[in-house]
């Protein structure tokens, strides 16, 4: 558990790309399903999701962008699934499978010049979003319009940035915000691992109490953290206490 939620912590780092940036190119390394699209136009507002097949939240969120992509085919939306982690032999089968739930646009990442991919570093690396699935909307100028879980993609977003009336300043501030929000929370919680890992268990105590003063809301997901230390502390008769 302790990995996990180290792991969870580094979901965003630092972001050189935000919200109110010009797109990067769209450079994919093979459709696997849809007509290709070589690049943005003005016609048109664009998703971008990417995802992995063996992403349990991707799987989820699939369906949802599935609607969305059925609803908005009629009014310039085009959704696009951008693999990032996968290879053919993966993909296809698992699109075939997918079958009515999975109908948009399908591509593979380019890996022929990037190891990790060109997809995947120029957009997902740049914005500083390690996490999947992660979705970037892009407006008919090109612009970066929306960067988050695509769960939490509404119709009323889409309708806004067709009709121009999506406040983009707005959004960029307040994604700009999160960022830093985030950034704090991240230090906070990897100062309690590093203290753990150097088996300095009074540090880590103190780390992890003042984390939880700002975010008591996962008080219930650090208890295992908790007993970690404690056992670290050798106060095996309250560690004892969190198992019961």
């Amino acid at each position: 558990f302790v990995a996990a939620v180290l792991f969870l912590a580094r979901q965003t780092i630092h972001a050189e790309l935000s919200i109110g940036d010009p797109a990067p190119k769209l450079q994919v390394g093979k459709w696997i399903q849809g007509d290709p699209v070589s690049g943005f136009d003005s016609n048109h507002v664009y998703v971008v999701e990417f995802w992995a097949t063996w992403c349990g939240p991707c799987r989820e969120s699939i369906p949802h962008l599935n609607e969305l992509a059925k609803k908005f085919a009629d009014k310039g939306v085009v959704f696009i699934g951008q693999d990032v982690a996968d290879s053919d032999d993966a993909v296809a089968p698992f699109v075939k499978k997918m079958g009515d739930k999975m109908t948009y646009r399908v591509a593979l990442d380019d890996k022929t010049q990037i190891a990790k991919g060109v997809m995947e570093t120029t957009w997902m690396k740049a914005a500083g979003q390690n996490g999947i699935p992660t979705a970037f909307i892009i407006n008919k100028q090109g612009i970066i319009a929306w960067i988050s879980h695509p769960m939490g993609l509404e119709e009323k977003t889409l309708n806004d940035i067709l009709s121009g009336q999506y406040d983009i300043p707005k959004a960029a501030a307040e994604y700009k915000k999160a960022q830093e929000e985030n950034r704090i929370y991240q230090e906070k919680n990897e100062k309690i691992f590093a203290a753990i890992n150097q088996k300095k268990w009074d540090d880590a105590q103190s780390a992890l109490d003042d984390f939880l003063k700002d975010y008591p809301r996962f008080q219930n997901s650090y208890e295992s953290v908790r007993f970690q230390i404690l056992l670290g502390q050798k106060k095996y008769d309250t560690a004892y206490q969190f198992v019961d």
